[in-house]
């Protein structure tokens, strides 16, 4: 039954009717009184006791005169009960000199004329029933109470809602002994607080008021992959929530990756390696930075054929891996064009014979040859076989375009020794 645990504070009041007290009726200053008994009395107006008529004056009682304490060890003081009627009650730092650091069992018990609280921040304790079957309707707990005892605010109809300052307020109890016995009370916690954890084992309502501890991370990878129904893309998911709590912020998407562009796609073999670059990029059109995924090259770069190299997503934000293939052709060795002139000494022909290589042919007699690993060159002409210049081992000219370029090479060295005949004859 309820009424065994108010008891003890019942029996107490019982005894205080019955002695004299030192608290008054809350009256202007200069009220009269007919008689009083037992008293000390001061006019607060002008420091006498008694009005220009010779009658008593009411001592008119200050916030500290509503409550009854009791001092603690440490020097402090507990408030044991509260003698006022008022609506509102603001509980003092200090009574007598002395920081109040404690409400006592009881001391507001069933005042139900009581229906709004202000703590100091020196409270530390709020003892059992303190405030049961008031009507208070909201509690602000300063960041300094370390304890709240069970029964505290049991009974209190109106209250709505409990506000938490501090981290290490512990709510003691558990079950129908929790300081708050209505569970339609919402507690307003800090993030990892006492109350927090107490309200969450409890399953009482609660709402934060902050303190969380924020984190920004992969709740699911974007990814893109190649299987054999061709390449497959899917966003991902972004989450910015409490480390602590867990609680979402907010929620962004992660933009898939969804091409692979090389550049170039294709090569002339030249002999040496030939890789191309890479771009990622994503849904978006945003280019993906090269730390988000390697590259595994295959061990021939060089050789004619098509070339295969694999991309593995990687990091926090993507996953998953990509095929790309790009391709190194022979050289064409067709001739496109030949053009001819002169230098100060020889008779020069320019020669483009594929897609990709020229070369300049000199005639000089004898034989020319030229073997130009990046496809243009320079190729010296004496009488007889002329060799353009060559892409690699693979390239080379025909014997159809040889003699082609010998007949060309002969009739430069013919037109070259009519010229110097005839500028000797002038």
């Amino acid at each position: 039954m309820k009424w065994k645990r108010y008891l003890p504070m019942l029996l107490a009041a019982g005894m205080t009717v019955t002695a004299p007290v030192s608290v008054y009726a809350q009256e202007p200053a200069g009220t009269v009184l007919d008689t009083v008994e037992n008293t000390t009395l001061l006019n607060k107006a002008d420091g006498k006791d008694v009005d220009s008529t010779g009658l008593p004056l009411l001592k008119v009682a200050t916030a500290e005169d509503a409550f009854t304490t009791e001092d603690n060890p440490d020097g402090t003081v507990t408030i044991t009960g509260y003698t006022g009627t008022d609506e509102s009650v603001v509980i003092p730092a200090e009574i007598g000199g002395k920081a109040v650091t404690a409400i006592g069992d009881y001391a507001f018990l069933e005042h139900d004329e009581l229906k709004e609280i202000t703590f100091p921040d020196s409270l530390v304790t709020i003892g059992e029933s303190a405030f049961a079957g008031t009507g208070l309707k909201n509690v602000t707990i300063p960041e300094g109470v370390k304890e709240i005892k069970e029964y505290a605010f049991e009974g209190c109809k109106s209250l709505t809602d409990v506000w938490f300052e501090g981290t290490k307020t512990a709510l003691d109890g558990n079950g129908d002994f929790f300081p708050f016995n209505n569970k339609d009370v919402v507690l307003h916690v800090l993030c990892g607080s006492s109350a927090w954890i107490s309200a969450q084992k409890e399953g009482y309502q609660y709402e934060f008021t902050g303190g969380h501890t924020m984190q920004t991370e992969a709740a699911k990878k974007a990814s893109m992959r190649t299987t054999s129904d061709g390449v497959i893309t899917e966003d991902g998911i972004l989450e910015t929530k409490c480390s602590v709590c867990g609680q979402i912020e907010k929620t962004e998407a992660i933009a898939a990756p969804t091409s692979v562009v090389l550049s170039p796609s294709s090569f002339v073999y030249n002999g040496n390696d030939q890789l191309p670059q890479i771009t990622v990029t994503d849904a978006n059109g945003q280019i993906i930075a090269a730390e988000y995924y390697a590259v595994e090259w295959p061990e021939d770069t060089k050789s004619v054929g098509s070339h295969e190299a694999v991309i593995t997503f990687q990091g926090d934000y993507y996953f998953g891996h990509a095929y790309v293939t790009w391709n190194i052709t022979e050289a064409a060795n067709v001739i496109y064009s030949a053009s001819e002139g002169t230098d100060d000494q020889n008779t020069v022909q320019t020669v483009s014979y594929n897609p990709v290589a020229s070369g300049t042919a000199q005639t000089n007699g004898g034989t020319t040859s030229a073997n130009p690993q990046s496809g243009t060159g320079t190729a010296t002409s004496t009488a007889g076989k002329v060799s353009p210049p060559q892409t690699g081992d693979k390239a080379g000219v025909p014997e159809l375009y040889g003699i082609l370029l010998t007949s060309l090479a002969a009739l430069a060295g013919l037109g070259a020794a009519r010229k110097r005949k005839e500028e000797r004859q002038t």
